[in-house]
């Protein structure tokens, strides 16, 4: 089967699940995704990076970490110019959209927006930003921020993702990405919340704002706090052990 047939194969926000949801050291599914539609992996580099630099690690991590930067110098799948201090641009399609800062009346103040620049567009775009979660380790966290949206053509959603490690494997501890509560149109002014909890073995919490296609939206008010941890989480890491409903007659 073509590259192009498999891409028709998977939808787009389960594309932008399987790209946010990748194991920084899972080098087979980087292969077939960036095959498919060019992922970025300079998250990718840099955890490796810190691995080897932080633990006592074996010289074939190194050499996926070689890996790992030669394709990320050929994939060009991020960008980091400096427009906004700590943020950064990335997703399928960076190229085919822009981030920046601009004044709204309405926050009284700078508020960031990531829009399209080119139509049309067979992907996605985020705003995101990555942190070590030393306050949060063994917490339940709520992230809240405002978005406003503009004719998105697709959908648009705040997402989280919570990277670590457990016996000796990278895992995807925890992701959330709105696909069940999309944003598409336009939208005015509203908060949304993403409820995760933060493992101990927790390395990594990467967070932002992505649209699919076309559009515009408006950030601002970004909020992490430590909630209690009978609140339910709005998203999982679901990982089957069997084949799983084959036949599709299987209740959720």
């Amino acid at each position: 089967m073509e590259n192009s047939q498999g891409a028709n194969l998977i939808t787009k926000p389960l594309l932008v699940a399987l790209l946010l949801e990748l194991r920084p050291l899972e080098l087979s599914r980087l292969k077939i995704i960036m095959n498919l539609y060019k992922v970025n992996v300079y998250l990718l580099l840099v955890t490796c990076l810190k691995s080897v630099i932080m633990k006592n690690t074996k010289s074939r991590l190194l050499n996926l970490c070689l890996v790992l930067l030669a394709l990320s110098l050929a994939s060009f799948s991020y960008v980091s110019d400096g427009k906004i201090k700590g943020w950064f641009l990335a997703g399928s399609q960076p190229e085919s959209y822009e981030i920046g800062l601009e004044t709204n009346s309405e926050k009284a103040g700078n508020v960031a927006f990531l829009k399209s620049i080119k139509s049309p567009i067979d992907g996605f775009g985020t705003i995101m930003q990555s942190f070590e979660p030393l306050d949060y380790l063994g917490k339940k966290i709520k992230l809240t921020g405002y978005i406003k949206a503009d004719n998105i053509e697709e959908w648009s959603a705040m997402w989280m993702r919570i990277d670590g490690f457990k016996d000796g494997k990278s895992e995807v501890l925890g992701f959330d990405n709105m696909q069940d509560r999309q944003i598409k149109g336009t939208k005015d002014w509203k908060q949304y919340e993403i409820i995760l909890d933060v493992p101990k073995e927790a390395k990594y919490i990467s967070y932002g704002v992505l649209i699919g296609g076309t559009g515009k939206i408006l950030i601002d008010s970004f909020k992490f706090e430590i909630i209690e941890n009978k609140k339910e989480s709005t998203g999982n890491v679901v990982k089957l052990t069997k084949p799983t409903n084959t036949n599709f007659d299987e209740p959720n």
